[in-house]
Formats: C-alpha cells, sequence, structure tokens
C-alpha cells in the first residue's frame, strides 16, 4: 500500500494514475480521499453551497480507514463517488478488488503453453501472445526459482496458488497477507 499526500493541486492524482497505468489495474488500485467526502444529498441547496471541504469533518475517514484495511486483508471493496457538481455522493461504486484476487482469478484461467507446440508459421504479425502471471515473489518462490526444482512445500506462482486453493490453510500469511510454506 502506497499513499501519496500533498497539497491542493501538487500533482498527486496525476502521479497516482501515472503509477496505475504503469503497473496495470491487476497490480495497483488508486483510492482517492476526495470520493470519500461525506454525502450531502439531504442538505439544502444553499447550505450545500456552503460546505467548507477543508474541514476534517467534511471526510468520511472512518469509511476510507475501513476500505484500506478490507483491500489489506485481501477482500473487494465498494468505494463511494463523490459528484462535487452536485455535493452529493452518486449513486455509483467504483469496486477495487484486491491484487491477490486478480492474480488468483488469472491463474484459474491461463493455459499451460507447453503442452501444445507453436511453430513460428503458425503465428501471424501482430498476434498477441497468451497472458502469463508471475506473482506474488514469496522468500518460498524464490528459491523455487533459484534451485530449479520444488518440493513438497517449495512451489512458485502458479503451482503455489494451485496448493494453496487446495488446501487453504496450508500456508502461513506473512506481513503483506500472501500465504508461504508452513
Amino acid at each position: 500500500m502506497l499513499g501519496i499526500a500533498g497539497g491542493s493541486g501538487s500533482g498527486k492524482t496525476t502521479l497516482a494514475n501515472a503509477i496505475e497505468a504503469r503497473a496495470g489495474r491487476a497490480a495497483a488500485d488508486v483510492i482517492q480521499h476526495d470520493w470519500y467526502y461525506r454525502d450531502r444529498s439531504q442538505a439544502l441547496p444553499g447550505e450545500r453551497a456552503s460546505i467548507n471541504y477543508d474541514e476534517p469533518a467534511a471526510l468520511d475517514n472512518e469509511l476510507l480507514a475501513d476500505h484500506l484495511r478490507l483491500l489489506k486483508s485481501g477482500v473487494a471493496v465498494d468505494c463511494p463517488q463523490y459528484d462535487f457538481a452536485t455535493r452529493a455522493r452518486d449513486n455509483k461504486l467504483r469496486n477495487l478488488s484486491a491484487w491477490r484476487q486478480e492474480i488468483a482469478r488469472l491463474y484459474d484461467r491461463e493455459e499451460v503453453r507447453g503442452a501444445t507446440p507453436r511453430y513460428w508459421e503458425d503465428v501471424a504479425v501482430g498476434e498477441a501472445l497468451p497472458r502469463m502471471v508471475k506473482g506474488p515473489m514469496t522468500v518460498t518462490g524464490f528459491i523455487a526459482y533459484a534451485q530449479g526444482w520444488g518440493g513438497l512445500y517449495i512451489r512458485a506462482n502458479k503451482l503455489a496458488w494451485k496448493q494453496h486453493h487446495r488446501h487453504p490453510g496450508l500456508g502461513i500469511k506473512n506481513k503483506f497477507g500472501i500465504p508461504d510454506c508452513p
């Protein structure tokens, strides 16, 4: 989890969007503090116009903290969206899926390419290769790569995911919530 702080107009959103674009949506989700302004849809239009957005109480920091805790533990959340034109939350929610769920989804759909030979004459120029997933890298995964083999508990990437998927209680979660070998 990475927090970006700064004053108004300092480039926080630009930097966060650049990081998200570079890492890809599967690896990075952006949460904006501005999404968590309290809903003022019940206030009269004149009252809404006088809202002090710089006051700390204008933000629902408790909800933001709950959402960050859920994401850190691997649970997807629906973030509110605030509309500054109406000075109220709109009905749209932005679903942020935890990156571990995305990796699991991609591993689940990944096709093993080694089972089917792919010859150069069968490939057209510009044809995209199937997507392959690697990660998250754990100490055990690194050992498996460095050794060039695995063992009963020494598995990396998709092999580790399959093992933990079949036996969810097998891995001991590290401080980032990533299960590693017992």
